[in-house]
């Protein structure tokens, strides 16, 4: 598969009028930016298995939502959430075929000062070629 499932992630939450209305373009790979603006998203792939008769991933990634209160960051991961949950679309050439919501959690983080939401999400993707 030359597309890329992080990437694909990553635009189906900008693509989300929602998601875009909290944090604009303030979605990062792995760790915010030094003072980093806030609310703004912070992602990883915790896990990926694949399929062993269908060409098959199911990524999942822990998708932070960040903010400087709790109820930003649960609004963010509401907005998460909506997106994300039983997403069916093609992004950057990868095809999800559904989103499922694995956990949600609260967090204080006290070296950033700022309130996380972490809301697991697993992409069910078919691979083509």
């Amino acid at each position: 598969m030359t597309a890329d499932p992080t990437a694909a992630y990553r635009a189906l939450l900008l693509a989300d009028v929602a998601v875009a209305a909290l944090v604009d373009e303030r979605i990062y790979l792995q760790q915010l930016p030094q003072d980093p603006t806030l609310p703004a998203i912070r992602f990883r792939r915790v896990s990926q298995a694949r399929g062993h008769q269908v060409p098959t991933r199911f990524p999942v990634y822990q998708t932070d939502c960040c903010a400087a209160t709790h109820i930003e960051a649960e609004q963010l991961a509401d907005a998460v959430v909506a997106a994300t949950q039983r997403a069916k679309t093609v992004q950057d050439g990868v095809h999800i075929t559904q989103g499922v919501i694995v956990n949600e959690i609260d967090l204080y983080d006290v070296e950033l000062d700022m309130h996380v939401t972490p809301v697991d999400v697993r992409l069910h993707i078919i691979e083509r070629s």
